[in-house]
This record gives C-alpha cells, sequence and structure tokens, in this order.
C-alpha cells in the first residue's frame, strides 16, 4: 500500500481553501464531534505516542479558542480553525485514520498548519486565559 503524506505546505493551501466553505452552520457540528473523535484517539494513544498526545493537546487548545465566547476571534480565523478540525473528524481523509499512527500523519500536517496560521490568535488567547 502506497502512503500518501499531506506535505506542510500542501496541508496550508488546503486550509485555507477549506476555510472559505464553512459557514458559521457548521461550527456546532464540528465542535459537537471533536470530543467523540478526541476521546478515541485518546484511548489508542494512552501507553505512549508522544507525537499524538501533542496533536491531541493542541486540538484542545484550537477547540477551547474557538468555543471561547468572551474571547474576540475573526470569523475567518475562526473558520480556518474549523476546517481544521472538521478534517481531524473525518476518517476517509487523505491518509484513512483506520491505518495505525500512519492514519494521523495527515491530519498532523492540517493541525499544524492551521496552528501556525494562527499562531497570533493562538498567543493572545493563551494571554487571555492567563489573565482571566
Amino acid at each position: 500500500m502506497e502512503h500518501r503524506k499531506l506535505n506542510p505546505k500542501a496541508a496550508h493551501i488546503f486550509v485555507e481553501q477549506e476555510s472559505a466553505n464553512i459557514s458559521p452552520d457548521d461550527e456546532a457540528k464540528i465542535l459537537e464531534d471533536i470530543p467523540h473523535k478526541t476521546r478515541a484517539l485518546a484511548a489508542k494513544v494512552a501507553t505512549g505516542h508522544l507525537s499524538l498526545r501533542r496533536l491531541l493537546k493542541q486540538i484542545k487548545l484550537l477547540t477551547n479558542m474557538i468555543r471561547a465566547n468572551d474571547f474576540s476571534l475573526a470569523w475567518k480565523s475562526k473558520a480556518i480553525g474549523l476546517a481544521g478540525l472538521a478534517y481531524f473528524i473525518l476518517p476517509t481523509d487523505f491518509v484513512p485514520d483506520f491505518i495505525p499512527f500512519v492514519g494521523y500523519i495527515d491530519d498532523g500536517a492540517v493541525i499544524a498548519a492551521v496552528l501556525r496560521t494562527l499562531a497570533h490568535e493562538l498567543e493572545r488567547y493563551a494571554d487571555f486565559k492567563k489573565k482571566a
């Protein structure tokens, strides 16, 4: 079986393109599905795999920032985050998630692209949480 990799530049382009397709109506559904997906992944990585645990922490941070009603976040930034989270919850994405651990490489690349794109907003959110 051929393993395709989603390189960082392709992941960034994907996120930018897909964020244009995210509407405010999509937000609730995406955020509703994230805990189910992260719990399933957490059960798989409970005994190791630092990179997957790091991915889960990053997804939690991103999800919390998007959910924070008291934090000012532009729709474009929210849509980029939601596009990345939507990609994460899809089981049949570029590399299907049912392939043990390898199936999350592309998810990690997409989330990493989202985190790079939203780095400033995530820093603001971290500062906001410290002050709260």
